[in-house]
């Protein structure tokens, strides 16, 4: 028992999966407080955006 328990605590499989995961966690936990304090500003990038597409008028190529 006592052998298992060791091999139990020194098996590192599926650590860097681990490490993989909680980087990528942290990188998602940014990006969303980032979204969160941006988000005026990407809908006006949008807005622009599709004013000046609108502009364009594609509709009439057609």
């Amino acid at each position: 028992m006592r052998s298992k328990l060791q091999q139990f605590v020194y098996d590192e499989r599926g650590t860097a999966a681990v490490e993989v995961g909680l980087i990528a966690a942290g990188i998602c936990v940014a990006l969303i407080t980032l979204a969160g304090q941006t988000n005026g500003d990407v809908k006006l990038v949008f807005e622009r955006l599709a004013d000046f597409l609108r502009s364009l008028n594609l509709h009439s190529m057609t």
